[in-house]
């Protein structure tokens, strides 16, 4: 939300006087921006992290399996709903809030919890991106938090909804078993080729 009201604080400037026009194109350009964040933090983990935490791969006209024209549109229709529906509201919040010292105390305890996720994250997909990187693969997230949570399952170990990487087994021994799983699957679909 932060990103979409700075880019529409930015777009308030365009020397457009026709509102309508002025209001499509600061909604074209929020779900332009959106889908670029979206392209650029989905090179940075597949290229820097070797990981793969979103796959469009399947999504008519993607691009690297990272961006796609339907979920550009769905970026557009967010884009359009927060433009036209909220960020009124999120305009004068922040003009108030810069004067009450109890909501930037919750401002700055939201960024606060934020900050400490982001480092958590990192911290795991740091390890995850050495263990990829030795496997010479690149780790798909979603199938490799639903490897740990069903090994879990079988264990009988808690799953942590907030701290899915957190189990009673290390995460190096997760990623033995992920490996182990998608060699398994890799020869199924050979198996059913050969068919």
């Amino acid at each position: 939300i932060v990103f979409l009201y700075l880019v529409a604080l930015l777009g308030e400037n365009i020397p457009i006087e026709n509102i309508v026009l002025k209001k499509a194109i600061i909604i074209l350009l929020l779900g332009f921006m959106m889908t670029l964040v979206e392209y650029i933090a989905g090179l940075i983990f597949i290229k820097g992290m070797h990981i793969k935490l979103w796959d469009y791969s399947k999504e008519f006209g993607n691009i690297q399996g990272i961006i796609c024209p339907l979920f550009s549109l769905i970026w557009l229709l967010i884009a359009g709903l927060y433009y036209l529906f909220l960020n009124d509201y999120i305009v004068m919040f922040v003009d108030s809030a810069l004067t009450d010292p109890i909501v930037l105390f919750f401002i700055g305890l939201y960024f606060g919890i934020f900050i400490i996720d982001l480092c958590i994250s990192f911290n795991v997909s740091t390890k995850i991106r050495k263990l990829a990187k030795e496997a010479k693969i690149i780790v798909v997230y979603e199938e490799f938090k639903k490897a740990i949570s069903e090994k879990s399952f079988e264990l009988k170990e808690k799953v942590h909804f907030v701290l899915p990487f957190v189990t009673g087994k290390s995460l190096k021994e997760h990623f033995k078993n992920y490996i182990s799983k998608l060699k398994k699957n890799k020869d199924e679909a050979n198996i059913e080729d050969d068919k």
